[in-house]
């Protein structure tokens, strides 16, 4: 990363952009929080965010006007990872489970309320679950969401 920053910035890109790294950090964001991060008014702040929307990198909860992370983000999100070098180290775990249960053994990560297929291996027994990488699912209708809501304390999961 260059700390001089571009030669030729674009700002309301940057804070997008900025917005969009917020979410490293955490689940979700106010419009309130969005203008203290980014330092700029809250018509500014909802307008990037409305933008963000729009294009599926967020998604506003209608009940609590609270934004989490949108199908977008996490599409460009899983699909670094099915390039980058975390499947190739998690994997040889995965198979060794997978070899010692003989089911299907998926990696799966929780975001916001979501459950994102990264991985799977597949077991040897004729009826076994489907591979689904690359698949988002809300947490509750899937078991491995399940396992991943049921280790989150009750604030969390609120």
């Amino acid at each position: 990363m260059n700390d001089s920053g571009p030669a030729y910035p674009i700002e309301s890109v940057d804070r997008a952009l900025s917005l969009i790294l917020a979410f490293e950090d955490s689940e979700s964001i106010t419009v309130t929080e969005a203008s203290k991060f980014l330092g700029v008014s809250r018509s500014t702040a909802f307008r990037l965010l409305n933008v963000l929307e729009f294009r599926e990198f967020v998604r506003q909860d209608p009940r609590t006007k609270i934004f989490h992370t949108g199908p977008a983000l996490l599409r460009v999100g899983l699909s670094a990872v099915q390039r980058s070098d975390i499947r190739t180290t998690i994997r040889p775990l995965l198979e060794e489970i997978v070899k010692q249960v003989d089911e299907t053994g998926h990696l799966v990560v929780l975001q916001a309320g979501d459950a994102f297929y990264i991985d799977c291996v597949e077991g040897s027994k004729t009826l076994r679950a489907t591979p689904r990488i690359g698949t988002v699912l809300p947490a509750h209708v899937s078991a491995a969401g399940k396992v991943l809501l049921a280790n989150l304390s009750e604030a969390r999961l609120d």
